[in-house]
């Protein structure tokens, strides 16, 4: 059949293409669903999108427009997947499992394409199941369409549902604009399944460090990383920091608003922060390994330890009694527990801490930290 598309189909085509595309350029595997799940509802005027994915883990459900509680029975029902990679079902009385095994069984079979409800023979009898009725038809789904694409086990798949009684669920051109998003959503799922790859691998690799995309935006953060600035009291200075250091290998200018030819080989640079100094280095990625421009950058944290009193008198010029102060001042405590812990008056306390900010050349008590933890003065 032919297939006419308006100036506003075209549009809602190319964003949805955009979109299946790049599931790097969403924070997690919900975000990039959830946006796919629009962009696909805009362009076939659907009432329900419902994407999911089945693999090793069960199901996972993303939708905003559909009450998923119906569906988490189907999570239970799993029974794990055969050599193949085809799910296997719990049998149920009456009969539904055996259905839903079949309909998976055709999606996979018939690799990353669109298909429609209406392509299976036994569609009415599996809607005449307690469990077909109480789990989907319960959604207010009247007519389900989709896209789909197998995994080595399971599926990535969309839903898109009619409610509407007038609604045109099984007319030949929704499908075949469907089949238009076939290529778009089957690359995309390839390449979200080799970032799902990387994120394992880089996971198991025991250092603090996160890799970003082309534009500084955060592409991954290993579990150390997030273990090294759990109590930083400036942890977001510090991914700010690694942020500037990724767009700097980049060749981003800081706000984003051009970019240079030039990209620069290894980078280090110190950051101090008032609970630590971190040294951060990185170093562009090969953009074979992401598919895109792509840059690591690892932290350290080193010297956390603040000087002893004799060293802030020698290095600031400081008393013995003021060296004193600015430790404690350095630990975030107030005038009046500075003055409880040396036994002296909070009057005397707030002179001392004067001297001290000016010994050490700050405008703030929050910024004596940072200032005793600089390697040099």
């Amino acid at each position: 059949m032919g297939l006419y598309l308006s100036a506003t189909d075209l549009r809602l085509l190319r964003a949805a293409q955009e979109v299946l595309l790049a599931p790097l350029a969403h924070a997690d595997t919900e975000s990039w669903m959830l946006a796919a799940n629009e962009r696909l509802r805009e362009f076939v005027g659907a009432d329900h999108t419902i994407g999911f994915i089945l693999d090793e883990g069960g199901f996972a459900w993303f939708s905003e427009d559909t009450d998923l509680g119906p569906l988490a029975p189907l999570h239970d029902m799993l029974a794990g997947f055969d050599a193949d990679g085809f799910a296997r079902f719990a049998p149920t009385e009456d009969g539904a499992s055996w259905y839903f095994e079949l309909f998976h069984r055709m999606r996979r079979i018939g690799g990353s394409g669109a298909y429609h409800e209406r392509q299976a023979d036994i569609l009415e009898e599996m809607k005449r199941t307690d469990h077909f009725e109480a789990m989907f038809l319960s959604t207010g789904a009247r007519f389900m369409t989709g896209l789909s694409t197998p995994l080595p086990r399971g599926e990535v798949t969309t839903c898109i549902a009619y409610e509407r009684r007038d609604a045109r669920g099984y007319d030949e051109e929704g499908l075949a604009k469907l089949q238009l998003l076939v290529p778009a959503y089957q690359a995309g799922v390839r390449a979200w399944q080799r970032w799902r790859g990387y994120e394992r691998m880089l996971d198991s690799v025991r250092q603090p460090f996160a890799v970003f995309g082309p534009e500084g935006d955060t592409l991954f953060r290993s579990r150390d990383l997030v273990e090294l600035l759990r109590d930083d009291r400036e942890s977001s200075e510090v991914v700010r920091e690694m942020e500037r250091l990724a767009r700097r290998l980049c060749g981003w200018a800081p706000d984003r608003s051009r970019k240079s030819t030039v990209r620069e080989g290894p980078v280090e640079r110190e950051l101090t922060t008032a609970d630590g100094v971190f040294r951060l280095w990185g170093s562009p990625l090969d953009d074979a390994v992401f598919g895109t421009e792509a840059v690591l950058v690892a932290a350290e944290r080193i010297d956390a330890e603040l000087p002893v009193p004799e060293d802030l008198q020698v290095r600031f010029g400081l008393t013995a009694r003021e060296a004193e102060v600015a430790l404690l001042l350095a630990e975030g405590l107030d005038n009046r527990t500075v003055a409880e812990r040396l036994g002296i008056s909070p009057h005397t306390a707030r002179r001392h801490t004067e001297r001290v900010l000016r010994g050490l050349g700050v405008d703030s008590r929050a910024s004596v930290a940072v200032r005793l933890l600089q390697r040099h003065s």
